[in-house]
């Protein structure tokens, strides 16, 4: 039997990926807002990123930790377990998912190093973070239960997630810019459908956490007044 978990160097490493990640991104942010304010008000008025910059500050320095936090405990909790006849993976506030041998797919290695194991249904899947094989003794070990698949493209979902948000950003834009009434009932219901999508795929998957579970069924109040909105605003005779 074979016991792999992620080291606290490891988790290290990911802050750091993860701070020069995001952390730039959000200061370039803060800096067009800020300077958007300002050449807005250089001919009088209240400056107003006086108070936006330190409350942007503030805000998402608690983002960051809140993240940070929470990684550090699903990371550090990871145990991936490899017997003589399964794969068992186990993590704080997730289902344990456990594949037999003889019911593996698929191992699919995607670019960023990440292994992806699959089972005979869709939900049997696990998500092993790339931590795990820095070594290479774990692709070894994988390479003998199944072929590991590497010249495939990533998944759909891990693939076109940026582009799926990118998408749901500018139907929701749609929803307070355009006047033509069947735009705004297709915008709508495409945001809609991807909403309520993006909740079942939640629910069925056995690599979110209970907390992202729960957090997803906001997603149907958000749904109700995508709805409610689109209602007024193609009944109503001006808007």
């Amino acid at each position: 039997m074979s016991e792999y978990r992620i080291s606290e160097e490891q988790y290290r490493k990911f802050r750091r990926r993860y701070l020069t990640l995001y952390v730039p991104g959000i200061a370039v942010m803060i800096a067009v807002v800020a300077l958007i304010d300002f050449y807005a008000t250089r001919g009088g008025g209240f400056p107003v990123w006086i108070i936006i910059v330190p409350l942007f500050l503030v805000y998402f320095s608690f983002v960051i930790y809140r993240s940070l936090r929470r990684a550090r405990r699903m990371l550090m909790s990871y145990t991936l377990v490899v017997t003589d006849t399964d794969i068992t993976r186990e993590q704080d506030s997730t289902p344990t998912i456990s594949i037999n041998f003889m019911e593996i797919k698929e191992i699919i290695r995607t670019r960023k190093g990440a292994f992806l194991v699959k089972g005979l249904h869709r939900t049997d899947l696990i998500a092993i973070p790339r931590e795990l094989n820095e070594t290479g003794v774990l692709e070894q070990e994988l390479q003998t239960l199944a072929p590991i698949t590497t010249d495939k493209k990533d998944p759909f979902m891990i693939k076109y997630r940026l582009i799926l948000r990118m998408v749901a950003l500018g139907m929701f834009l749609c929803l307070y810019t355009v006047h033509n009434k069947p735009i705004i009932a297709a915008s709508a219901l495409l945001l809609s459908g991807l909403l309520g999508w993006s909740v079942y795929e939640t629910q069925i998957s056995k690599n979110v956490t209970s907390y992202a579970k729960r957090s997803s069924w906001l997603n149907l109040l958000i749904i109700a007044a995508i709805l409610y909105l689109t209602y007024i605003k193609i009944t109503l005779p001006e808007f």
